[in-house]
């Protein structure tokens, strides 16, 4: 897949070499001043989403952008058998067992749910808990399912309105846009998705003001490949 993308990138006449969806190749975690996110990014590879991980994802204390940028910071790889939405949804259930028990009215495991454990664990989430924390799963779900994202598969890919809650979230919905498009080939609208970045206001925190300026600077190839 990337030696193919590649190909294409040359013959489209793009000024670089090797380029990669919005979705890995926009890298951020390194520009938070958090040291968790900052130890977690340091360590090579694709990280497996441990407890630690998940109670600070879950805590509400760290700014929605920490948190983003610990996903981020977790990595990816094309071919891996760590799916951090899947041990989100595992870490989620425990946590909120009674709650979940009384929400469908009986008590289940993550293997007796079989197919049916993202559906109704994912409902919970929509329902119960708020839209940051289905944002979080979408963006982990994109990245254990590179190629073969279906937008029925997010909690909230469909939703547009719930993603204008704050300019991170509008951030982190555009890369989960932008990486369709990428495999879709629909380069000019990976730019244009960016484009209504812009459009927000920002100025209230200054990780997303750095953010940005690189986003600016990486989505400029797709502008040069118009």
């Amino acid at each position: 897949m990337k030696f193919c993308l590649t190909i294409v990138f040359y013959f489209c006449g793009f000024a670089i070499t090797y380029a990669d969806s919005p979705l890995t190749s926009i890298k951020f975690w390194d520009l938070s001043n958090d040291h968790f996110v900052k130890e977690v990014g340091k360590i090579p590879g694709k990280k497996r989403l441990n407890q630690s991980v998940f109670d600070y994802l879950m805590n509400d204390q760290n700014t929605i952008i920490d948190r983003y940028a610990l996903i981020n910071a977790l990595g990816w790889e094309l071919k891996s058998e760590i799916r951090n939405s899947d041990l989100f949804l595992e870490f989620l259930q425990e946590r909120f067992k009674k709650e979940i028990t009384v929400f469908y009215q009986t008590s289940f495991s993550i293997s007796e749910l079989g197919h049916n454990k993202k559906s109704l664990i994912k409902s919970f989430i929509e329902t119960n808990l708020d839209c940051e924390y289905s944002l979080i799963y979408d963006y982990l779900f994109a990245l254990d399912d590179y190629l073969n994202l279906d937008s029925s598969d997010f909690i909230l890919l469909d939703d547009s309105e719930s993603y204008l809650m704050d300019v991170p979230s509008a951030f982190i919905k555009t890369i989960i846009d932008s990486h369709i498009a990428f495999l879709d080939m629909n380069f000019e609208s990976i730019s244009e998705n960016y484009a209504q970045i812009n459009t927000l206001d920002f100025s209230n925190s200054i990780l997303f003001n750095k953010i940005n300026t690189r986003i600016i600077e990486y989505i400029d190839i797709y502008k040069r490949a118009r």
